[in-house]
């Protein structure tokens, strides 16, 4: 099993972030809105069998839930 470390993760995703503002500015045009998703279950990962199951997500669902979450949780 691998291991990651929390503030290593918050440094690269503040370096991603400040690129795509340095590319596209303080806001993202999402052109699309529709997305594939694997299932949330362990099937994910295993590759001894049948493929996962795909879903469908949706960006403008994902920014209002994001949007809905208390300040404390962000």
């Amino acid at each position: 099993m691998s291991r990651v470390v929390v503030a290593d993760l918050r440094a690269a995703l503040a370096r991603l972030l400040d690129a795509v503002e340095g590319e596209h500015g303080p806001e993202v045009d999402l052109d699309a809105d529709f997305y594939w998703t694997v299932a949330q279950d362990n099937s994910a990962y295993r590759f001894d069998t049948a493929n996962p199951a795909l879903t469908v997500g949706s960006l403008s669902d994902d920014v209002d839930e994001l949007a809905a979450l208390p300040a404390s949780t962000r």
